[in-house]
């Protein structure tokens, strides 16, 4: 049921991309419209739903009730998440200065153009969340249902990252933990009710990785379309879904030792086709204003870094990592940024240089806003789970080279974007993907007491 309804997630998510630009066409964006799009969808829900037999709803309530003390964790915090999405109104500056402006234009117009205005991420931010957001909005007619499309998103990520974790040899207690502790991500609970896009972006990276592991197994076509529609909905949420699951990519070229080059060749352009199509409304609109594909242009903010000189890399790699090393106590995070600041003078750039940095200053503190927040604990724990799957030589299938993925995608992301103050969210992905690995590490320790220690003070940080 799991594995379906990801595969569901996929397919409902090329139809919303689908529905909403052919409406667009026909400057057929407005309220029945929607209603009547939405209508046939649950219509077919429903009767996919009569299908499902009553046993394997049964199984699944049976999987809970084994392992409660996870459940009940992972439960409130959902349940606290989606509380504050159903009262407190979307507020943080994207929402404001262009996410729900650009949904109140596309309305206003009847159709998703691009339209003349002074904050040109109007236009060119990717816009599958905001399509979402644009559905919800016309059938609620309210602004608090665009907190819902990241909660969801928080929802399908944690039930994804419990099939990575099966697929990774992990047992059902190690697939309740895995979903604990993505849920627990101080980053993550933030944007689950929010308006920011990082969450949606996550739950593609990982629903991508999930059927490269199953490629990685079996490499049908099946599994193909899989990635395909995972990295074309991943890119259409966030462009940085280029930079996180390219290493994965390599997966792919591996498989021309495995198969006919034929075969592979013939996948490997079903996937690009799939993905250009999924993407290929908006390219075309960035392309007809723009004249290129990424948007550059002289009016247009520029976060792509202008020198990647070794001593650029590093300065970024060490601000970036510094995000997540911050405590609330401000004496101690003076020292840390003391502590960037003076490697900064070793290397011989400067913390602010604009080569490799948006913004006019270098702060990182510790606080809960959604554009900010840092992932401490989590950060923490992974690098000591790290040095003991390496020390204590532990053996996990497919688990060394998973990390070093994740760890490949993190020093592109440092090569091809400058440093920001708000960049500890464009992490989210990462840290998502790393809960399978850390419950897996976890669950090695065979001894309950550490491991529950180690719950409880997770969830304390949640809370």
């Amino acid at each position: 049921m799991r594995h379906k309804l990801i595969i569901f997630s996929g397919f409902f998510g090329i139809l919303i991309v689908l529905s909403t630009e052919v409406l667009s066409f026909f400057n057929l964006i407005n309220k029945f419209s929607v209603i009547s799009f939405w209508f046939i969808m649950l219509s077919c829900l429903i009767y996919s739903i009569k299908n499902i037999k009553r046993n394997r709803v049964l199984n699944i309530v049976d999987k809970i009730k084994k392992e409660k003390f996870l459940s009940i964790l992972t439960f409130i915090i959902l349940l606290l998440t989606l509380i504050t999405c159903s009262f407190y109104l979307p507020n943080n500056g994207d929402a404001m200065s262009y996410r729900f402006p650009r949904i109140l234009m596309w309305i206003q117009n009847s159709n998703v153009n691009f339209f003349p205005t002074p904050d040109q991420r109007q236009l060119f931010m990717a816009p599958f969340s905001d399509y979402l957001t644009l559905n919800l909005y016309l059938l609620f007619d309210s602004p608090l249902s665009a907190n819902f499309v990241q909660w969801v998103a928080m929802l399908l990520s944690l039930i994804t990252t419990s099939l990575i974790t099966k697929e990774l040899g992990g047992s059902l207690k190690t697939q309740f933990l895995s979903m604990f502790l993505i849920a627990s991500i101080p980053m993550g609970i933030l944007q689950s009710s929010s308006m920011q896009t990082d969450y949606m972006i996550s739950f593609w990276f990982l629903n991508f990785i999930y059927f490269m592991i199953l490629y990685k197994k079996d490499p049908n076509l099946r599994n193909i379309v899989g990635i395909s529609i995972a990295l074309g909905l991943g890119i259409l949420s966030k462009q940085n879904m280029y930079l996180f699951s390219f290493p994965f990519l390599i997966i792919l070229f591996y498989n021309f030792k495995k198969i006919e080059k034929k075969i592979l060749l013939k996948q490997l352009i079903i996937m690009s086709t799939i993905v250009i199509l999924i993407n290929s409304f908006h390219l075309s609109r960035t392309f007809t204003l723009y004249k290129n594909f990424t948007s550059s242009h002289q009016d247009n903010i520029k976060l792509i870094n202008e020198d990647i000189s070794p001593k650029y890399v590093v300065s970024n790699f060490v601000r970036n990592l510094s995000f997540n090393l911050t405590l609330p106590n401000k004496s101690y995070n003076e020292k840390l940024r003391q502590l960037v600041n003076s490697f900064h003078e070793i290397i011989g750039i400067s913390i602010t240089d604009s080569k490799n940095t948006f913004g006019k200053d270098f702060y990182i503190y510790f606080n809960t806003y959604e554009t900010h927040a840092p992932n401490t604990l989590h950060f923490f724990l992974f690098i000591f789970f790290f040095l003991i799957l390496y020390l204590k030589k532990i053996k996990l299938n497919f688990v060394k080279e998973y990390i070093f993925f994740l760890i490949l995608g993190f020093i592109i992301f440092s090569i091809v974007l400058k440093w920001q103050p708000t960049g500890n969210r464009y992490l989210l992905p990462i840290f998502a993907a790393l809960a399978p690995v850390m419950a897996l590490i976890i669950s090695n320790f065979k001894n309950i007491k550490i491991e529950n220690l180690i719950i409880l003070t997770i969830f304390i940080g949640a809370l």
